[in-house]
């Protein structure tokens, strides 16, 4: 199964531009585009209607009135939605959207029994990681001293697909003193 849909080869320096910014994203929109080329985005919306039409995206799902495309095949979207869906970032994902709030001794109760591997402290780091993202506030905080664990409540549910970490790249200049390089970014 191949994820693209087929191979692209730029007819300007445009569609280059486009299609090095969004290929090995699951999914885009023109804002999204725009914020990572610098382009404008209405010289966008152009280039991206023909690129369209020349099937390399697909419409992968809509927001209100944003269209969000896509330059994988729905075959492979499907699978890898699913794979993530299954892993441990994914089953406590699922516990979090079923309870919404909840104690990381309660998620890790529900879901040991299915997935062993899954410990207190991946849970307690991940639920971190989620809280400073803004998908998880404090319903109650933790009160250490009296063994109080902080009390987590789901505030921005985006869908059945967990957020997972990414670890990048960043290239430091220390003559500089500034990072100069962000794999995948435009600095």
């Amino acid at each position: 199964m191949q994820k693209r849909l087929k191979r692209f080869r730029s007819k300007n320096q445009t569609e280059k531009i486009v299609w090095d910014a969004v290929k090995d994203l699951d999914s885009f929109c023109h804002a999204d585009i725009a914020k990572v080329t610098g382009m404008p985005s209405d010289g966008l919306r152009v280039v991206i209607s023909k690129m369209f039409r020349q099937g390399l995206f697909r419409i992968h799902h809509s927001v209100g009135n944003v269209v969000h495309y896509t330059s994988f095949s729905i075959a492979w979207l499907l699978q890898d939605n699913l794979e993530k869906r299954m892993s441990d970032h994914g089953a406590v994902w699922a516990a979090i959207r079923l309870t919404k709030e909840f104690v990381v001794t309660d998620l890790l109760a529900g879901i040991v029994v299915s997935r062993p591997e899954i410990t207190e402290s991946f849970i307690s780091d991940y639920c971190e990681l989620l809280r400073n993202a803004g998908h998880l506030v404090f319903a109650r905080k933790a009160m250490p001293e009296s063994g109080r664990m902080p009390v987590y409540r789901l505030v921005k549910n985006t869908g059945p697909i967990p957020p997972e970490p990414k670890h990048t790249t960043v290239l430091v200049d220390h003559n500089l003193n500034k990072v100069v390089h962000v794999e995948g970014v435009f600095l």
